[in-house]
């Protein structure tokens, strides 16, 4: 995972460090999204319904959670 526990490990908190630096970009904090937030399949819907109206604009996941399936790409830019 990302986050606190990760920055208690390791030193160095990824997640924030990332969302930091889009937020300075110009993404505002609420369209921007880790999946590992959205714990059950109904929350799950709502993100992805979200990704589709454009509400959020950027998404993080491994391939194992946003893998088969996951279908948000209508207004896919970039993938990586």
């Amino acid at each position: 995972g990302f986050g606190t526990e990760v920055a208690k490990n390791r030193g160095f908190d990824l997640r924030g460090h990332v969302n930091k630096r889009l937020v300075a970009g110009g993404i505002k904090p609420d369209e921007i999204a880790w999946i590992s937030d959205y714990n059950t399949h109904a929350k799950k819907e709502a993100l992805f319904r979200s990704m589709r109206e454009g509400k959020v604009k950027v998404l993080f996941g491994s391939p194992k959670n946003m893998g088969t399936g996951v279908n948000v790409q209508k207004r896919l830019v970039f993938e990586h």
